[in-house]
Order: structure tokens, then sequence, then C-alpha cells
């Protein structure tokens, strides 16, 4: 019996359809985690957007509220001054 002849039984070939098996489940198994793993990571990058459009949104708010207060002492202290002008 030749080499190739004993390789060829059908235990062998059990033996090989169930690597070729085994592979192609952790090829599954790989792309799986891959495409979830892009999934998260797509949802990550949005979540980080919407972070900086709101941090965007709050500093423009927060520079607006700081504005108003730098005029309404400015209004305080012109009224004062007014005020002092009248009755001096």
């Amino acid at each position: 019996m030749r080499p190739l002849e004993a390789a060829a039984t059908p235990a062998c070939f059990a033996e090989l359809l169930d690597q070729y098996l085994l592979a192609v489940l952790y090829g599954l198994l790989y792309e799986s985690l891959a495409a979830e793993s892009r999934q998260r990571l797509a949802h990550r990058e949005q979540a980080l957007d919407r972070l900086d459009e709101t941090l965007a949104r709050l500093a423009l708010k927060r520079n607006a509220l700081r504005q108003e207060k730098i005029v309404e002492e400015i209004e305080v202290i012109l009224s004062s001054q007014q005020a002092l002008l009248d009755h001096g």
C-alpha cells in the first residue's frame, strides 16, 4: 500500500472534515467578533460626536451667559455713576 492510499482512509477523511469544519467555525467566530468590534467603534464615534456637539453648544451658552453678566455689571456701574452725578 502506498502512503497516499493509506492516508485516504475514511478515518482520515473524517479527521480532515473535522479539522476543516473547526477552521470554518473559527473563521466565522473571528468574522463575527470583528463585525461586532466595528459596530461598537462606530457607536462610540457617534457618541463622541454627539458629546462634542453638546460641549460646543454648552460653550456657546456659557459665553452668552457670561456676556450677559458683564453687560449687567457695566449697566450697574453706569447707573451708579449716573446716580452719583445726579446727586453730587
